[in-house]
């Protein structure tokens, strides 16, 4: 099934599909308005994601997707920091394990980053 996270109004967004069959989350898109840049909202959307996932489809235990950003390989990249990591060295694909003590660390970290947005963002199927 595919989803769609959505911040407020405006065109930022997460697109994700869920695969039972894999028993994975597939992230196909992530985008945020050059407006709404730099302020959290991404990771926001990320761990609106991942809560939802976890609450929603506990037997899925990881989110992949394939790092196109400008920050690839670099340490203040994004999803890096929510605690996913590169599955091969030199390729942009990417797992994110839901549950790993890491992972919890790493939110408990950024939290006051994203909180502001958590209400603003919408699930729609």
């Amino acid at each position: 099934m595919y989803y769609i996270i959505k911040f407020k109004e405006n065109k930022s967004y997460l697109s994700f599909i869920v695969d039972r069959d894999d028993n994975e989350v597939v992230i196909t898109y992530l985008f945020v308005e050059e407006e709404d840049r730099g302020k959290g909202l991404a990771m926001g959307m990320m761990w609106y994601l991942y809560d939802y996932i976890s609450e929603y489809f506990p037997s899925i235990n990881k989110i992949t997707w394939t790092d196109c950003s400008d920050k690839f390989k670099k340490n203040d990249n994004l999803y890096i920091k929510v605690g996913a990591e590169y599955i091969e060295d030199g390729y942009p694909e990417m797992v994110w394990i839901i549950g790993l003590k890491n992972v919890k660390e790493k939110r408990e970290k950024y939290k006051g980053e994203f909180d502001k947005y958590l209400n603003l963002i919408r699930l729609k199927k």
